[in-house]
């Protein structure tokens, strides 16, 4: 079962939410409070989204951290996975279901698209059973300031 967090409800979940993000995006120690700090804004403004994914016996199986984007340039509006780690393994069968409630979030958002960037493996097999295609490659160059 997948839940959407209310903003009232993230404090509860924030420190499986901030370890998740942790795991994801490796936020280095230098980083760590004013990332952590500005998600944890975001969600309670509903500018990011937080869903939950439990299992059975009502365990948290996954988080799922999304952003709504709007695109000036084509005047479109997207939906980016942030985040999203899996506590527990499960097939893709699994989450191409439980996909589903982030994918009617979007379509009420009135998004023409979902996004996200990894370099997982897995996920990347899990989003071509959700109809997933690759459309760039994510490059970067840090310049030291």
């Amino acid at each position: 079962m997948t839940l959407r967090l209310l903003s009232v409800q993230v404090v509860k979940f924030w420190d499986l939410i901030k370890y998740a993000l942790g795991q994801v995006e490796k936020i280095g120690s230098d980083e760590e409070l004013e990332v952590y700090n500005r998600l944890f804004a975001a969600l309670l403004s509903d500018r990011a989204q937080c869903f939950i994914v439990f299992d059975e016996s009502e365990e948290v199986r996954a988080v799922c951290v999304t952003e709504l984007r709007y695109d000036e340039l084509r005047a479109t509006k997207s939906l980016h996975i942030r985040c999203l780690y899996a506590f527990k393994a499960a097939s893709n069968e699994v989450w191409v279901k439980e996909f589903e409630t982030v994918k009617e979030m979007a379509k009420r958002e009135g998004c023409s698209r979902i996004t996200f960037e990894t370099s997982n493996p897995r996920i990347k097999s899990i989003a071509r059973d959700l109809g997933a295609v690759e459309v760039s490659a994510n490059l970067k160059v840090n310049v030291e300031v």
